[in-house]
């Protein structure tokens, strides 16, 4: 979802600088490409980390530069869910989390489906094909 919305609303070749926050509030032994608080990387460089590496820091970064801080972003991601039909799905991260984490948070989730059609129209324009390829 945090792929989905960062093609959909923000330029490429935008520089974003990473926080303290969105850095260093990876637990341990999260995936992440080793981003520095207070670097610069354009959108394409953090998304290559988010759906080649899955960055967790990539993706908060991603998030802040958006919404201002997770917290906003989540809640877009909330929305675009249920805009996809996704009823039943919550997100409470916009970095990928473990199954069982998303439960102790009283996560539910649905059919995969929206998300995977979302994915196909946000395909279409290349630049998600691109990085994955």
């Amino acid at each position: 979802m945090t792929a989905i919305l960062v093609l959909e609303n923000l330029q490429l070749d935008s520089v974003v600088v990473a926080s303290r926050d969105a850095v260093m509030s990876i637990p341990a032994g999260g995936s992440n490409m080793g981003i520095l608080e207070g670097e610069q990387l354009t959108v394409e460089e953090l998304m290559y980390g988010v759906l080649v590496e899955s960055a967790n820091e990539a993706c908060n970064v991603l998030a802040e530069y958006m919404c201002g801080d997770v917290d906003s972003f989540v809640i877009k991601m909330n929305e675009k869910a249920q805009q996809l039909g996704m009823q039943n799905t919550k997100f409470f991260k916009s970095a990928r989390a473990s199954f069982a984490g998303a439960l102790q948070h009283g996560a539910r989730f649905s059919n995969l489906s929206p998300l995977c059609d979302a994915e196909r129209d946000v395909s279409r324009n290349g630049v998600y094909d691109a990085i994955c390829n």
